[in-house]
């Protein structure tokens, strides 16, 4: 059954590039011209840019619970002052332990990178929310993608809410959480609270640039 769900999802049209979302990636010429990781330096030069196009929200797809000098310092102070830049962090499992956000980031003000991966391995589910173990490290309940959407609708007034059933409710759209048993799953982990994936392409989901991109001033502002 999960296998005809998948020819299925497959067999949907791609839906057009995602004109709210923009990804900033780093590519090898980057690592060649900036090194890898990137130093603190270069990640916050790179936020500054950014922000100046006042985009509703940033996230930072890279791990940095530890420094990479120059510039630490000053990213880690960029990072506490800004209220729309989303770090992320990795909780503990079974195979591996936790990474840590950036030193002296709130747990709310982050996003845990964990995904919930199927036992052959395939990724259909989106773990939204879950309630890390009291000496975790990455302490935030709330995905990386989570946080991120949240952080776009906040502009527009939609606040998360959840009914009497603790399900959550983004406006007019609730989102219901699977259980061990829905579907074709025969008792699947459902800690959490996660729902079914719906992807919006097996192309390009969004407009992409690199970091040379950005410090060479070649992405218009309509981008962000």
């Amino acid at each position: 059954e999960l296998s005809v769900f998948d020819q299925m999802m497959q067999l949907l049209a791609n839906l057009e590039p995602d004109s709210r979302l923009l990804i900033v990636e780093v590519t090898e010429e980057d690592i060649k011209n900036l090194k890898f990781p990137l130093p603190g330096e270069v990640l916050d030069n790179l936020l500054s840019k950014l922000e100046q196009y006042q985009p509703r929200a940033i996230g930072l797809d890279i791990y940095r619970d530890l420094p990479v000098e120059p510039g630490h310092t000053k990213l880690l102070e960029h990072l506490k002052l800004s209220d729309i830049i989303i770090p992320i962090c990795k909780q503990s499992d079974i195979d591996e332990p936790a990474i840590p956000p950036p030193d002296g980031i709130e747990p709310l003000r982050v996003g845990f990178s964990d995904i919930a991966e199927d036992p052959d391995g395939t990724i259909r589910r989106n773990l939204l929310l879950h309630e890390p173990a009291t000496d975790d490290p990455c302490a935030t309940p709330y995905s990386f993608s989570l946080q991120l959407a949240l952080k776009y609708l906040e502009v527009g007034g939609i606040q998360p809410q959840f009914t009497s059933e603790q399900e959550l409710k983004l406006g007019n759209t609730l989102f219901k959480p699977l259980k061990s048993n829905s579907g074709a799953y025969n008792n699947v982990d459902d800690g959490g609270y996660q729902i079914l994936l719906n992807y919006r392409s097996g192309k390009e989901i969004a407009q992409r640039v690199t970091v040379t991109d950005f410090f060479s001033n070649k992405v218009i502002s309509e981008l962000v």
